[in-house]
């Protein structure tokens, strides 16, 4: 017998058209149940955990492929992002008589992407895990939040590679997971 891993999008962007007066920010965890005709339970989803980290404020949420072939998303409430570019230069003679705008050295092959640096507090060591399947993960996203009109979606991310305290000796409930990411396509540069 194989087992067999059904996908029901059952997050609260899916289940909030259904239960337009549940207030989603005041719920902690959540699980979605079938059942018979006559109410007996036929099957049990798994446990839906809120976190309260990133309730307020700004945050990155990552999308990744767990072990099971599935997608699971981590919340991370400190970032920093840092724009990276590198080109190429060469020089050009120039002529006589010299104008003020000419240029001798120009750049050219402009590239650039912007890697991001995520921290989270949320996690303890039982989550340790878990949050190694996002490092080892092939595939990544970052959630977008659409902007003037556009829907949401999700940006593909490369993960970057590192080494992770999966478990500690000293202070072993306090852990602060991080992870460093970049875009896997860069910048469009139009003008080169």
């Amino acid at each position: 017998m194989r087992n067999i891993i059904y996908l029901l999008p059952n997050g609260p962007k899916n289940l909030s058209p259904l239960f337009p007066t549940i207030n989603w920010d005041d719920i902690e965890e959540y699980y979605i149940q079938a059942l018979d005709r006559l109410d007996g339970i036929i099957a049990t989803g798994t446990m839906n955990k809120m976190g309260s980290c990133c309730k307020q404020g700004q945050y990155i949420r990552v999308h990744f492929l767990n072990y099971l072939g599935t997608y699971d998303g981590v919340n991370f409430e400190h970032y920093s992002i840092i724009h990276e570019m590198e080109s190429s230069s060469y020089e050009k003679s120039l002529r006589f008589p010299l104008s003020k705008t000419d240029t001798g050295m120009e750049r050219f092959n402009v590239r650039s992407n912007e890697t991001f640096q995520l921290k989270t507090n949320a996690y303890s060591e039982k989550d340790m895990d878990w949050l190694m399947e996002l490092v080892d993960s092939p595939k990544a996203y970052i959630e977008w939040k659409g902007k003037e009109g556009q829907t949401d979606s999700y940006i593909p991310i490369i993960i970057l590679n590192a080494k992770k305290e999966k478990k500690k000796t000293e202070e072993r409930y306090m852990y602060e997971f991080t992870l460093e990411a970049k875009f896997s396509n860069e910048n469009i540069i139009l003008r080169n």
